[in-house]
């Protein structure tokens, strides 16, 4: 049986580390969401900026058709047309590609570069236009992949992108095909492909020679950039905005959590201190006399279910005079409680009857062990000593034991027997030990 001679209510507290938890546990789901709310608005940022550089590529797309077909075509058949060297030929304007390098060099300004765009080509007619950069090269690649020999009709062109660091800043670098998609541009661009000059510039550049085009078929590319630390900044911004709710939510919902747990610990202390005053002395944090009865009842219970033997010491402490209460009679008793809980063993139940009287209940003790238990604790009461009023008082005790066995019947029974043992015992004189 577990010890019960400590003193004081079974308490209960908060734990310490339960106010170092909240504060942690606040910055640690801070964290959490502040690393989720931002890793989503980066995706959807990256999703967005890939459909941005979608339209860019199919609006510029579109842009160099109608100039293809509208402006360039109806000066062809006026006597001019597209021209790659324009500038020096009056009459002539740019080719599409080259008139849509223009005006993505005015988009990106006027954009103030929120994006940028431009054509290229393996086949360049000019060399600003053609592969320099690995990420072109990659991309291209890509798209001559999806490339067909004979297309019978549009090519399903699926546009190559990837995020890259730019300048320091993370970039969308996005590539969509640009196929011929008239038959004068491929008429126009075959034509190209046999002259001197291009010739010589695809043997510099280890490009094949004499490239004859289908309609539909792989020609160039648009490729638009989109730098993100703009909307990286907005995004930033939002994110701390969204944190700041959310913490401050859950802060709130923290604070009442906690609130309500510490309240609850209080009413618990509360209500066990109760219980505990209910079944235990005050004065020395040893069970009372209405704890006797069912402690005793357990343990006849016990004798009788398992054929065990208990044993019952009831105690009078001897020494003093006067009422309980004095100053002489509280020391006393400060001592003889803080002494039972060493002289006795660890398995002994204690219980305070009333004023100097005690009853110790010892489980699973032998006659012999029984007697051996009453003159080792009446040797021990009998080493105190008090001063009062400038002289020391020594302390005696008179003990009445009487054992618990499976005939025992009722706990009233036993302890009757047990204090009438220790009047038995006090008929002798002082300390001295009866065993009933």
């Amino acid at each position: 049986m577990a010890n019960h001679n400590q003193s004081g209510a079974g308490t209960i507290r908060p734990p310490k580390r339960l106010l170092f938890l909240v504060p942690f546990m606040l910055l640690l789901i801070g964290g959490i969401t502040y690393y989720v709310v931002q890793d989503a608005q980066h995706k959807i940022v990256e999703f967005q900026s890939v459909n941005v550089a979608e339209i860019v590529a199919r609006q510029a797309a579109a842009g160099r058709s109608v100039y293809a077909s509208q402006i360039a075509g109806k000066l062809a058949k006026d006597g001019t047309g597209p021209h790659m060297n324009s500038q020096d030929n009056k009459g002539y304007v740019p080719i599409p590609a080259q008139f849509l390098k223009l005006v993505g060099r005015e988009a990106s300004a006027a954009s103030d570069n929120l994006y940028r765009y431009k054509p290229i080509s393996k086949w360049n007619l000019e060399p600003t236009q053609g592969l320099v950069t690995d990420f072109q090269k990659w991309a291209w690649a890509q798209l001559e992949a999806q490339d067909q020999a004979d297309p019978k009709g549009p090519i399903a062109w699926q546009p190559v992108w990837r995020f890259e660091t730019v300048n320091e800043v993370k970039t969308l670098l996005y590539l969509r095909a640009d196929p011929a998609a008239a038959e004068n541009c491929v008429a126009c661009h075959n034509g190209l492909e046999q002259s001197p000059e291009i010739i010589e510039r695809r043997r510099a550049s280890n490009v094949p020679t004499q490239k004859l085009w289908k309609l539909h078929q792989l020609m160039g590319a648009i490729q638009v950039e989109i730098p993100l630390d703009k909307v990286g900044a907005i995004v930033e911004s939002q994110t701390r905005q969204t944190l700041l709710w959310i913490m401050t939510v859950l802060g709130i919902g923290l604070f009442i959590a906690t609130w309500f747990v510490f309240s609850d610990f209080s009413r618990t202390q509360k209500i066990m201190r109760l219980s505990w005053l209910v079944s235990h002395d005050a004065a020395t944090g040893f069970y009372n006399n209405r704890a006797v009865g069912p402690l005793l009842e357990r343990m006849i219970a016990d004798a009788k279910g398992n054929a065990r033997q208990h044993a019952l010491f009831y105690v009078h402490l001897l020494g003093l005079q006067g009422v309980a209460g004095s100053k002489e009679n509280d020391q006393l008793l400060k001592l003889i409680s803080n002494g039972l809980r060493s002289w006795v063993p660890p398995n002994v139940i204690v219980a305070r009857l009333h004023a100097m009287h005690f009853a110790l209940i010892l489980p699973n003790c032998a006659t012999q062990d029984a007697q051996k238990v009453a003159d080792a604790l009446l040797r021990s009461i009998k080493s105190v000593r008090l001063n009062g009023d400038g002289k020391p008082l020594q302390v005696g005790a008179n003990i009445g034991v009487v054992l618990v066995r499976p005939q025992t019947d009722n706990a009233d029974n036993v302890l009757k027997a047990a204090e009438n043992a220790c009047l038995t015992a006090a008929a002798k004189g002082p300390n001295q030990i009866h065993m009933g």
